[in-house]
């Protein structure tokens, strides 16, 4: 999993995109962790 980031600056031409590697995620009303976090019920 990878999040991704978009960061406009205030030049033409200045934006950035940073990715970054996701370790795990965790839904908070449930506990679960890693793909099933992510799926819909």
């Amino acid at each position: 999993m990878k999040i991704v980031f978009f960061e406009e600056m205030k030049v033409i031409g200045d934006g950035k995109i940073f990715v970054y590697d996701v370790e795990n995620a965790v839904k908070v009303r449930t506990g679960a962790e890693g793909y099933s976090a992510l799926q819909d019920e």
